[in-house]
């Protein structure tokens, strides 16, 4: 899934020799039904907005079941990520009021940055974008994004693991 810089494209290219972006997990999982490839999800996928969750990783696996199948499970630390603050609006942590997120990184803001009013966004890189352009005082994102990225600094770095699905076409006896 794209954009660049998210952990479904590094996982990808670790196990794959053509890696193919989408915009979303929604349109792997089409892409992979109607070419005959394979998708790759983590199970923390999750597309939230204001109003709640829009769409999970339960809710891709279940809308193809009997279409595609799992190929493949495991589980694998993410890159490292980090809370990041924009200079420009905090000094620290204990000053950050409003913080982007991609919604599988809840947890990790409600231990580090509990006090911040959230906003999220559908991918990690999208949201050291949002914090660097000024649109909140700090985010979780990638360390290595992080980096890039002008203003941020990042202030508490971790590893997490994730699980990732292969999902392929289902046999057609399945079907």
């Amino acid at each position: 899934m794209g954009p660049q810089g998210t952990d479904a494209e590094a996982t990808a290219q670790l196990h794959f020799p053509h890696v193919e972006l989408t915009d979303s997990f929604s349109q792997a999982m089409e892409r992979a039904w109607n070419r005959d490839i394979c998708a790759l999800v983590p199970t923390g996928y999750l597309d939230r907005d204001p109003s709640g969750i829009q769409q999970s990783w339960v809710d891709l696996h279940f809308s193809y079941l009997g279409r595609l199948r799992l190929l493949a499970l495991w589980e694998q630390p993410t890159k490292d990520m980090c809370v990041a603050l924009n200079p420009r609006r905090v000094a620290n942590v204990s000053e950050v009021r409003t913080l982007a997120v991609h919604p599988a990184t809840l947890a990790f803001a409600r231990e580090y940055v509990p006090q911040a009013d959230i906003t999220y966004v559908r991918a990690k890189p999208l949201a050291a974008q949002l914090a660097a352009r000024d649109g909140a005082d700090a985010c979780i994102a990638s360390l290595d994004v992080v980096e890039r990225t002008e203003p941020l600094r990042p202030v508490k770095v971790f590893r997490p693991t994730m699980i990732w699905c292969l999902y392929g076409r289902a046999p057609k006896s399945a079907r």
